[in-house]
């Protein structure tokens, strides 16, 4: 999708085992070496395919804002969630965990990144925009946040 400029950088994301230890029992996690420390918006979304939305198709997964990227999505694969993608997930959207959404997130991209399926998804980084204008020329287009986004709720 065309948010009006080009992103600062584009990176793919990527599972790796822990090389620590790959027998232990959280070994995944996010290859982070290439992503940058600084802040912004960063837009995660597929290579190679889109997603049917209300009006139209979109490559995009998820519009997000943070002030230092790599920590960002650190946290979205903290070795204990990523350990627990077989959790009960009703538990999760039951509202039972405080780190649901970021649960959600990750068993999501664990499934586009891992076998069968071995999609390429990429991170888009913009060091100068606004998450809320992303978002509002994404929802004005498709009538719906992106798939991996759960509300606008605290963006007015």
């Amino acid at each position: 999708m065309d948010f009006g400029q080009s992103p600062d950088r584009t990176i793919p994301l990527l599972v790796v085992t822990r090389a620590v230890d790959p027998s232990e029992r959280n070994p995944l996690r996010f290859h982070l070496d290439d992503f940058p420390f600084g802040g912004g918006v960063y837009v995660v979304r597929f290579a190679n395919r889109s997603v049917q939305r209300l009006v139209g198709e979109s490559d995009v997964l998820r519009i997000g804002h943070t002030g230092n990227f790599r920590q960002r999505f650190n946290s979205y694969g903290p070795t204990d969630v990523l350990g627990e993608l077989n959790l009960n997930l009703g538990e999760v959207l039951g509202g039972k965990r405080k780190d649901a959404a970021n649960v959600v997130v990750v068993h999501a991209l664990i499934r586009f990144l891992s076998p069968p399926n071995e999609e390429e998804v990429l991170v888009d980084f913009y060091s100068k925009a606004s998450e809320q204008d992303f978002l509002l020329k994404y929802v004005d287009r498709h009538l719906e946040t992106p798939p991996l986004n759960f509300s606008l709720k605290g963006r007015a």
